[in-house]
This record gives structure tokens, sequence and C-alpha cells, in this order.
């Protein structure tokens, strides 16, 4: 999981946690907000639990 960032036009930055699948390097989850908190990131984890299964490592 890594972090994008950009910038609007008033400078201000959208930031969003992105998770891309190491084997098929398909972006699978990217939030984007103003403001992330731990339990932004807690949840986007939880979502792909739920939809993808949970992991075999």
């Amino acid at each position: 999981m890594g972090f994008a960032r950009r910038r609007t036009e008033d400078g201000k930055g959208p930031r969003g946690p992105k998770t891309i699948d190491k084997d098929s390097k398909e972006s699978v989850a990217l939030r984007v907000g103003r403001k992330l908190n731990a339990g932004n990131v807690v949840n986007a984890v939880s979502d792909l639990f739920i939809s993808r299964g949970i992991p075999s490592f």
C-alpha cells in the first residue's frame, strides 16, 4: 500500500491509499480524501478482505 499525492488548484493535496496486487499489478483499491486517518485505511483493507478474501501468506 502506498499513498498517491497530487495537488488541486488551491494548492491542497488530496491523499489516497492505493493498494496494488503484487502478482497481477492490478490496482485493487484507491480511496481519496483531504484527510485520511488509520480508520480509513483499516476500512479500505477490511473492504478488500470482504470482496477478495483474506490473503494466504
